[in-house]
């Protein structure tokens, strides 16, 4: 018996697949973002060589998903923005798209795991709201 591989990139654009995926380095990341555009999902490419500690981490989101003047700077009011439909709008669906992710995550690996954990549990949150727009965070 075979077992079929699993596309990554088809349980990427699924709503039951996983919030965060690690892909590639060599991923094609204007073709990631033409996919989202046809979904109707908003897409933010994030710099991981920007995001070597927590304050940058935290910088680089709020500066590429325009996050309000009140913004908190801290893991919890990162995630009351994420789930926030205020500040995030309401598209179908969000893309984050984080190149040099393996940059970030060896700076600060305590704070790339926080931050990997608000991420994946915002895109849980949005699986739970109706309509359920989707999160999901690709790691390059």
């Amino acid at each position: 018996m075979s077992r079929r591989k699993s596309d990554p990139l088809a349980e990427l654009f699924s709503p039951e697949g996983p919030g965060t995926v690690r892909l590639g380095p060599d991923t094609d990341v204007a073709g990631l973002q033409e996919k989202a555009a046809r979904l109707g999902w908003r897409c933010a490419v994030l710099d991981g060589p920007k995001m070597t500690d927590k304050r940058g981490m935290l910088e680089e989101l709020s500066h590429s998903l325009t996050f309000p003047d009140y913004f908190g700077w801290n893991w919890d009011a990162l995630e009351e923005c994420l789930n926030d439909p205020a500040v995030m709008g309401d598209p179908a669906g969000w893309l984050l798209i984080l190149r040099g992710a393996d940059e970030a995550e060896r700076h600060a690996p305590e704070d790339f795991k926080a931050l990997i954990s608000v991420l994946t549990d915002a895109s849980s949150s949005r699986r739970e709201q109706d309509p359920a727009p989707a999160f999901k965070t690709v790691l390059l």
